[in-house]
């Protein structure tokens, strides 16, 4: 099983580096990502502009995850929600 992953992860590798339209010139993304990228690409056939504005929204949200722990430490509920629908609808 783990040959099998070792396999995909480097051909997934390779096809990153052999596709163009993938980064975006504002973020350079990890090699990982890149995996992660094509591999949802080619698993949704989602098509590059819809899905770098989602991978925005997504790596901006995992930026914000320890202010809303804190909120919802703090039992603000109603305010967790609004400054996260605030923040989403920024960008």
């Amino acid at each position: 099983m783990r040959n099998v992953l070792s396999k995909l992860s480097t051909n997934l590798q390779t096809s990153v580096k052999g596709e163009k339209g993938i980064t975006d010139q504002n973020y350079q993304k990890s090699d990982s990502e890149q995996v992660w990228a094509v591999l949802y690409r080619r698993l949704f056939q989602i098509n590059i502009p819809f899905f770098l504005y989602l991978e925005k929204i997504l790596l901006f949200s995992r930026q914000l995850l320890p202010i809303i722990g804190v909120l919802s430490l703090l039992k603000f509920h109603s305010l967790k929600i609004e400054l996260f629908l605030i923040l989403t609808l920024i960008l």
